[in-house]
């Protein structure tokens, strides 16, 4: 079962504790490692495949937190798909309507939610809502099919476990990103059994996924899986092993 958003991933071309900082842009550092090792499961997502990474994760007093990523190789390919919305930043990208429609169930400050640009609207929800568990909010009411929307929430108890997610449509066929590429590439969710959670997902119309793994990261044992969704979305299963 998906229980909630962990957070969204950044790629950086090189990370140390001075970019970290200067990326933070006012949140809290909570934990920051060099040199972890790259699952090799993980390269049919990488534009080449990588021995090590380094991460740094990011909190907020609002909003989800970010994980800092970096290969340390400049990003290449394409940029990811999620288009983050903080606070009351106007996303320039999606319909009038659907900008408008996120600026009244956001909050004042902070990452609260993302958008991605789909070229079949349909499947993207049935992805989002059936596999991932995102209820409806409201959407277009435009018979333009270039207009097309749909607001999207992931609900939790916890506040900084739920997410706005909204999608909208674009005619021209999204390129596929890279897991490495530049921009917001990943959204990591919380799953209480990823045997049961990626099954799931790609029944759901992921196209692909790669084995779950385990990592120690910020003295936690992990098991992690990562999804592509239909829209070249990536999505990272984290559960922690007892």
């Amino acid at each position: 079962m998906i229980v909630g958003v962990s957070h969204l991933t950044v790629a950086c071309p090189t990370l140390n504790i001075d970019i970290v900082q200067s990326l933070a842009n006012g949140g809290e550092v909570d934990f920051y490692e060099q040199n972890l090792p790259s699952h090799s499961t993980k390269s049919i997502f990488l534009s080449r495949s990588a021995d090590l990474h380094g991460i740094a994760y990011v909190r907020f007093n609002e909003g989800l937190p970010i994980e800092l990523v970096s290969y340390y190789r400049e990003p290449a390919g394409f940029p990811g798909v999620f288009q983050p919305y903080y606070g009351t930043d106007m996303l320039s990208s999606v319909p009038p309507a659907a900008a408008t429609a996120m600026e009244e169930v956001g909050i004042t400050s902070g990452l609260n939610g993302v958008s991605v640009a789909s070229a079949d609207l349909g499947r993207s929800v049935h992805f989002w809502t059936q596999a991932m568990g995102y209820r409806k909010v409201t959407c277009s009411q435009d018979v333009d099919p270039s207009n097309a929307w749909i607001l999207l929430r992931r609900e939790s108890p916890i506040a900084q476990w739920r997410l706005n997610l909204l999608l909208h449509h674009e005619q021209e066929v999204i390129p596929f990103p890279f897991l490495d590429g530049p921009g917001t590439t990943c959204l990591a969710h919380l799953s209480s059994s990823i045997e049961l959670d990626l099954p799931s997902l790609l029944k759901g119309g992921g196209e692909a996924a790669t084995e779950p793994f385990e990592m120690m990261i910020n003295g936690k044992k992990l098991k992690i899986a990562i999804v592509r969704g239909p829209s070249g979305e990536y999505i990272e299963l984290i559960q922690v092993v007892p």
